[in-house]
């Protein structure tokens, strides 16, 4: 319940100063790694139809990285799985995502670092 009520007062605390600040990021550091290393980055922000997201990982890890809306449920598990140590670019079809505010995240065995993006178009508009 604790580790509940931690995340969703980060992921508030991230959606008001994101507001302030694009460059914002939550991170929650669990072990030895740091957001420095991630080097997490998500373009164009904001997006309407597609995103890309670039990461490094320092070591061989299990990653989870998922978009989600402010209030929490999850829009796309855009991969889970194991990861050896090195860079990724990966692009996504966001486009049956609703206009507004959600979150980029990456977790690892020792981190998770949260970042707002901002969604310009897609499903909302699709009429």
């Amino acid at each position: 319940m604790f580790k509940k009520i931690t995340y969703i007062a980060a992921v508030l605390s991230a959606f008001v100063i994101s507001s302030i600040s694009p460059n914002f990021a939550v991170s929650q550091n669990m072990g030895n790694g740091s957001e420095d290393q991630f080097k997490l980055t998500a373009f164009p922000n904001p997006s309407s139809s597609t995103i890309t997201i670039k990461y490094q990982l320092p070591q061989n890890t299990t990653v989870k990285l998922m978009i989600f809306s402010v209030d929490g449920s999850v829009g796309k598990v855009l991969f889970a799985g194991n990861r050896t140590a090195g860079e990724y670019s990966e692009t996504y079809d966001i486009s049956t995502l609703a206009a507004g505010q959600y979150f980029y995240q990456l977790q690892t065995e020792t981190d998770l670092v949260t970042k707002p993006i901002s969604m310009t178009g897609g499903a909302a508009k699709q009429n």
